[in-house]
């Protein structure tokens, strides 16, 4: 229902862009597909490694993320063998690969740092060229 009515308001206001990143956190993929031929620039901010991982504030250290993004991967990332938690991984799974389908139609895909490029091109296999740094993480 939400996703008709950002079709519906895409069809209305027209904008000039559509930032996914904020459209998956409320609505989900189904947000990405209704606005798919709106005619705007989509693009999809990485804010961190949740789209790649499967608890992301695990992460300890970047060589942990393995692609590309496949069920074996992800898994193995998961570390545990609790089975409440494989059922959690598993449907995050099924979540990104429906997101991973739709990340094809997406114009720029922008990440906040130079290590992040080739993890999100290699987990979605996107081409070169549609993932752009915008530096804004510290680091020393």
């Amino acid at each position: 229902m939400d996703a008709f009515r950002l079709w519906r308001l895409c069809s209305q206001w027209k904008p000039d862009v559509i930032w996914y990143n904020s459209i998956l956190r409320w609505i989900g993929w189904m947000g990405v597909w209704a606005t798919k031929n709106s005619g705007a620039e989509r693009w999809m901010m990485y804010h961190d490694f949740g789209y790649v991982y499967p608890f992301p504030y695990a992460l300890k250290d970047t060589k942990q993320v393995l692609t590309p993004l496949t069920w074996e991967h992800f898994t193995t990332m998961a570390i545990t063998k609790n089975p409440v938690k494989l059922l959690l991984v598993f449907g995050k799974y099924l979540s990104l690969i429906g997101i991973k389908k739709q990340m094809k139609s997406v114009d720029l895909h922008l990440v906040p740092s130079l290590f992040m490029e080739g993890i999100v091109k290699d987990s979605y296999h996107l081409p070169v060229g549609k993932v752009k740094t915008l530096d804004h993480f510290l680091q020393g």
